[in-house]
C-alpha cells in the first residue's frame, strides 16, 4: 500500500472516530438534565367475588376501560334472588301488621276515653240522684211529722167540741137550749170530725211519699252497679290496650328482624356482582362466562390509569441531585418526538444491586435506588410494560 493510500486509510479511521466521539458527546443530556431508563408500571388491582358460583355474565374485554361502578361482571345467584323477593313480602306483611295493630290501639284508646267520660258522668248523675232522694226522704219524713201533728190537734180539738156536743145535746134534748145552739154545735161537731179523718188520708198520703222516696234512693244507690260494670270494662279494654302494646313491639321486631334479613340476602346479592371500583383498565381476564369460581378467586387484574408510574433506578452518585417533587419528562421509542411531563414521588431510602434489566453499563456496575415518577397522560398513551427514558430537571 502506497504513503497515498495508507494517509487515506488513517484520516477515514479519524474522521469515524471524531464522528463517533462527537455523537456519544452529543447524544449525552444536559449537566441540568439526568437521563434514567426504566419502564412504566403501574399497581395491578385484582377484582374477583366473595362468594363461589358460575359466572352467568361477563361483559368486559382486555384493554377496555371501566368506570367508577361500571358493572363488570355477574355470577348465577337465583336462589338469593328468591329470597330478596320472599323478604321484600315478609317486611310488607309486618308493616301491614303493625298497621292493623296500630289501628286496634287507636279503637281501644278511643273506647276508653268514651267510657271514661261515661263513668264521670254516670257517677256524677247517680251522685246527684242519691242526693236528691236523700233530701225527698227527709222532706216526706218532715211532712208526715206534720201532717201526724195537725191530726193530733184536729183530734184534740175534737175531743172538746164532742164533750160541748155531747152535753149541749142532752140540754137540747131537755130543752133547756135553743134548737140553734144545737145546730151549731153540731154542725160543728161533723166538720172537725171531718177534717180528722181527711187529716189522717194525708197522713196516708205522707206516708206513701216517703215509702216513694225510699224506693227511689234505694234505686239511686243500686245504680252504683253501673259504676262497677263500667270500671270492669275498663279494666278490660286497659288491659286489651297493653296487650296490643305488646303485639306492636312484636310486629316492629318483626319489620326489624324482616329488614335486616332482607339486607343480608342483597349484600349476599351484591356480593355476585362485581363493579369497578374506580376508574380502571383490564389487563388480564382469568375466566370467561360459563366457568366456576371459588370465593376470592380473582377473575381479572386491573389498575387505574390516574396511577401510573415511571420505574427505574437512580446511581448511588446521582442521588444527592434529586429531591422528591422535582419534575421532567418521560420518552419512549414509539413517540421520539412526545414528551410526557413526569414528578419525581418516592426514593428508596435502601440501596440495592443493579437489577438485570437495567443495561447502561454505568449503571450496571453501581448500586442504585429504586425511584418512582408520576405520569401525566390524559391521552392513555403509555401502558405498563413499556420501557421508557425519564429525563429529570437538575436545579
Amino acid at each position: 500500500m502506497g504513503k497515498k493510500a495508507l494517509l487515506t486509510v488513517l484520516i477515514l479511521i479519524f474522521i469515524v472516530v471524531l464522528s463517533a466521539v462527537l455523537f456519544d458527546y452529543y447524544k449525552q443530556p444536559s449537566e441540568n438534565i439526568l437521563e434514567i431508563s426504566g419502564r412504566i408500571e403501574a399497581d395491578e388491582i385484582d377484582l374477583g367475588f366473595t362468594m363461589p358460583g358460575k359466572v352467568e355474565e361477563f361483559v368486559k374485554e382486555e384493554g377496555d376501560l371501566l368506570e367508577l361502578n361500571e358493572f363488570v361482571a355477574r355470577l348465577k345467584a337465583e336462589g338469593l334472588k328468591a329470597k330478596v323477593k320472599r323478604y321484600k313480602i315478609e317486611i310488607q306483611n309486618a308493616k301491614n301488621m303493625l298497621k292493623t295493630k296500630k289501628e286496634k290501639l287507636t279503637s281501644y284508646k278511643l273506647n276508653l276515653d268514651k267510657l271514661m267520660i261515661n263513668k264521670d258522668l254516670l257517677t256524677k248523675n247517680i251522685e246527684r240522684d242519691i242526693k236528691i232522694a236523700e233530701q225527698n226522704v227527709k222532706s216526706s219524713v218532715k211532712k208526715l211529722d206534720a201532717e201526724k201533728a195537725a191530726y193530733e190537734k184536729i183530734k184534740f180539738n175534737l175531743n172538746k167540741i164532742r164533750k160541748d156536743y155531747e152535753r149541749i145535746s142532752n140540754l137540747y134534748q131537755k130543752g133547756a137550749v135553743s134548737k140553734q145552739k144545737y145546730d151549731e154545735i153540731s154542725s160543728l161537731f161533723n166538720i172537725t170530725k171531718s177534717e180528722l179523718e181527711a187529716q189522717k188520708a194525708l197522713i196516708s198520703i205522707a206516708e206513701n211519699d216517703i215509702e216513694k222516696a225510699k224506693e227511689n234512693l234505694k234505686l239511686a244507690k243500686s245504680r252504683k252497679d253501673e259504676i262497677k260494670a263500667l270500671n270492669k270494662e275498663i279494666r278490660a279494654t286497659e288491659s286489651s290496650i297493653s296487650a296490643v302494646k305488646e303485639e306492636i313491639k312484636i310486629a316492629k321486631n318483626n319489620i326489624i328482624k324482616a329488614v335486616q334479613a332482607f339486607k343480608e340476602v342483597k349484600d349476599k346479592l351484591s356480593d355476585a356482582i362485581i363493579k369497578s371500583p374506580d376508574n380502571l383498565v383490564i389487563l388480564e381476564k382469568y375466566v370467561n362466562e360459563g366457568e366456576i369460581v371459588a370465593a376470592g378467586q380473582p377473575v381479572l387484574s386491573s389498575y387505574n390509569p390516574e396511577n401510573r408510574y415511571f420505574r427505574g433506578y437512580l446511581p448511588e452518585p446521582d442521588l444527592s441531585k434529586v429531591k422528591l417533587g422535582d419534575t421532567g419528562y418521560l420518552k419512549i421509542d414509539g413517540l421520539p418526538d412526545k414528551k410526557f411531563p413526569v414528578k419525581l414521588i418516592y426514593i428508596s431510602d435502601k440501596a440495592e444491586f443493579t437489577p438485570k434489566e437495567v443495561q447502561t453499563k454505568r449503571e450496571r456496575v453501581k448500586q442504585v435506588f429504586l425511584i418512582k415518577m408520576k405520569i401525566a397522560d390524559e391521552e392513555n398513551i403509555l401502558k405498563p410494560g413499556m420501557p421508557a427514558d425519564c429525563f429529570i430537571n437538575l436545579k
